[in-house]
């Protein structure tokens, strides 16, 4: 190595150190390095090793006040993110499919007093609004576990001569931003004094009812008393499928064309299904569902009946325009009447989720089927997947309800239940 490449590698150095170190000498390199003998870069090289001398010490011997030490790293800088905790996320659903439902079946000619199937009070059920009704698990759509709303009842029998004998047989609809719920109103003692009423909601939660009816009896017509209804959504309209009677049960049809299903019209052609079969001479609850991949009938309807062969069933029937219907037979037998008060139905990408009601030890629980292109089976679910509870609203057993998605795997279920002195009220249950 010549003697200038060694001096340029000790300028390097030497700059380096001054940078860590702190330099004691200035210099100019451009005139320095501009002589031609050897001297002055001698004494350069002898000026850069006493600094490059002077520097080592201070690095080999440091001092506070010649080494600036880096901090320490703050803990905030560290962990900074706050510790999780646990919250509840109240789901506001969504939903494909408009919910099928059905209704109460409130005893001979509705007079809900007088019809209370007896609750056997020794059965075990759960005392609060907060407890798991199904083992808790993986997510199922029909087993749960369905937790009911702290808040229930939720809608409440209390408006004098609309519903303050009951408000039951919920049949909801999540429509965009809003929930829509046509529920039963039960205005006095009277057979006749059921009409059906809306309420609405932005969450699901708190409702606001409309006291106007929405349908109303037909007076001396074969549907002077109304029974369990249940409201599809076709794309464009809204049907709704109703009991009533006039001594014997048939079944009617209604349509609403507005966007918040309000303003209805009973269709010409009713009652559009009527009692004959050995399995369906008396009507007990109702739901249904549209199947727009079924292209010849895509209105399709599942209804409880009472008969000589089977006792008690559901039954299917089809329609290509939703008005006129042919019967299909029974779809569910051995069913323990009379506790078949309710039905609702959805439709989850081809597989049909069936919940109906029956009696089980003596009260009245909801019971869940589902039907995969052949047959209806309980699939995986754990039945019943809802008992009765023991709180007073619904101590005396529950009755008609509602099935709707929120989102894939968030479902709610709207049911009436009554209380020790039979006046029923409308609560909430939920997935997950």
């Amino acid at each position: 190595m010549t003697k200038i490449s060694y001096h340029m590698l000790l300028v390097g150095l030497a700059i380096t150190l001054c940078i860590v170190g702190g330099c004691r000498h200035e210099f100019d390199l451009s005139s320095d390095f501009a002589l031609a003998d050897g001297s002055t870069a001698d004494q350069l090289s002898d000026s850069l090793l006493g600094d490059l001398d002077a520097a080592t010490k201070d690095i080999l011997v440091p001092d506070d006040s010649t080494i600036d030490q880096a901090p320490p790293t703050p803990d905030a800088l560290v962990d900074s993110e706050p510790p999780l905790t646990d919250s509840k996320v109240d789901v506001t659903w969504d939903v494909g499919e408009p919910a099928a439902d059905s209704f109460l079946d409130q005893g001979q000619d509705q007079n809900i007093d007088s019809t209370v199937i007896p609750v056997d009070t020794s059965v075990d059920s759960p005392s609060s609004d907060t407890t798991i009704d199904a083992p808790p698990g993986p997510f199922n759509p029909g087993t749960g576990p369905w937790q009911r709303h702290a808040g229930n009842p939720l809608v409440a029998a209390d408006q004098s001569g609309v519903d303050h004998k009951g408000a039951f047989s919920p049949v909801v609809y999540a429509a965009g931003n809003k929930y829509l719920m046509w529920y039963a109103g039960k205005g006095s003692t009277s057979a006749d004094s059921v009409s059906y009423y809306q309420a609405t909601s932005v969450d699901g939660i708190t409702w606001q009812k409309d006291l106007t009816p929405v349908l109303s009896p037909g007076g001396a017509a074969w549907d002077s008393t109304l029974y369990g209804f249940t409201v599809l959504h076709d794309g464009s309209v809204f049907h709704m499928y109703y009991i009533g009677a006039s001594g014997i049960r048939r079944i009617g049809h209604a349509t609403a064309s507005d966007a918040d299903g309000k303003v209805w019209v009973k269709s010409a052609n009713n009652p559009v299904i009527s009692p004959g079969g050995t399995y369906d001479q008396t009507f007990k609850a109702i739901g249904s569902v549209y199947d727009s991949t079924n292209l010849t009938s895509p209105y399709l309807m599942w209804y409880g009946a009472t008969g000589t062969s089977p006792f008690a069933s559901i039954a299917h029937a089809t329609s290509s325009d939703g008005d006129a219907w042919n019967k299909e037979g029974v779809a569910i037998s051995g069913l323990n009447a009379p506790g078949n008060t309710g039905i609702s139905v959805i439709n989850d990408n081809g597989t049909y989720r069936l919940w109906h009601s029956e009696l089980h030890a003596g009260q009245i629980s909801i019971y869940y089927q589902e039907f995969g292109g052949s047959s209806w089976s309980f699939g995986s679910a754990s039945n019943p997947v809802l008992l009765k509870a023991g709180t007073s609203w619904e101590s005396g057993g529950m009755g008609d309800f509602s099935v709707v998605r929120i989102t894939p795997d968030a479902l709610r279920l709207y049911y009436d239940a009554k209380d020790s002195g039979g006046e029923y009220q409308i609560g909430l249950a939920t997935i997950p």
